[in-house]
């Protein structure tokens, strides 16, 4: 089912959440810290899902490291709009969307 974001976790993933919600995926789980804005965040759609982290202010997606690795996603990028083009060819070939 899915969730509101807060709004500081929302604005810190700006453009990412409409694209995502176009795709189908909605936000399902959310973690913060409060303390160094941090946040996990799963978006999900049926069976399928993807969890994006920021951690020490970079942007990465949790998952299996070799699936990520062919689309560029095994790393940390410095912005959501970065992780973007990538993210976005990584759903539609791995049929999440």
């Amino acid at each position: 089912m899915p969730i509101p974001l807060s709004p500081a976790v929302d604005d810190a993933l700006g453009p990412l959440v409409p694209v995502l919600a176009e795709l189908g995926l909605r936000p399902t789980r959310c973690q913060e810290s409060r303390y160094f804005r941090n946040f996990e965040v799963e978006f999900s759609q049926a069976a399928r899902s993807v969890t994006i982290v920021r951690n020490r202010g970079q942007y990465s997606i949790r998952g299996e490291r070799s699936a990520l690795e062919a689309y560029g996603l095994d790393g940390e990028f410095a912005t959501p709009r970065a992780l973007r083009p990538a993210l976005v060819a990584w759903l539609q070939a791995s049929g999440a969307v």
